[in-house]
């Protein structure tokens, strides 16, 4: 097989199940073992739902998708890079894989506008 740029979406629902993470982060760690370059990107839903919740935080959807007020904003940025994100590089790098975890915030990556 030659080896390839893989982007794999992790989400939220599938990382609740701390088996299937180590099962993931392993298959993530053979991936690369074989030459591929592998890229994670994760949600976080549900994270995203506990704090806010515990936090006191109002969610709204619209179609789908959470509208986001400053206040929550803070609490998801804690949440996704502090807790998430950290916690899948650590499970990662305990697979065996060498890991970092970045933000779209790091070095202005996303930037993003207020839809009306």
């Amino acid at each position: 097989m030659q080896a390839s740029k893989l982007l794999i979406k992790y989400g939220g629902n599938a990382m609740i199940n701390a088996s299937l993470q180590q099962q993931i982060a392993e298959v993530i760690y053979k991936l690369k073992s074989q030459g591929h370059q592998v890229s994670v990107v994760h949600g976080g839903g549900p994270f995203i739902n506990q704090s806010l919740d515990s936090a006191g935080i109002q969610s709204e959807f619209i179609l789908g998708q959470r509208k986001t007020s400053p206040e929550a904003m803070q609490e998801i940025q804690k949440t996704l890079i502090g807790e998430v994100n950290a916690n899948l590089v650590s499970a990662f790098c305990n697979a065996g894989s060498e890991a970092i975890g970045i933000s779209g915030l790091d070095a202005g990556m996303v930037q993003v506008k207020t839809k009306n």
